[in-house]
């Protein structure tokens, strides 16, 4: 096997450009992000409601689960 290509001989993609048409069609269309949440850039109002319902899922689960153990 040496005509092998490894994946550091393939040329390194662009972080938000799709790879085919397929992709690039399905962003624009169900409108899919390119890059990831930056928290610190987000409203205070809406950042404070993503850390409580994230922190009232959390607790609800381990309740959920220490109740499931104790019974």
């Amino acid at each position: 096997m040496k005509n092998e290509k490894r994946p550091a001989d393939y040329p390194p993609q662009r972080e938000n450009e799709p790879f085919n048409s397929v992709v690039d069609h399905y962003r624009n269309i169900v409108g899919t992000p390119s890059k990831p949440i930056d928290m610190e850039s987000m409203p205070k109002p809406l950042k404070w409601f993503g850390y409580i319902v994230f922190g009232i899922l959390l607790t609800g689960s381990l309740l959920l689960l220490i109740a499931f153990l104790i019974t």
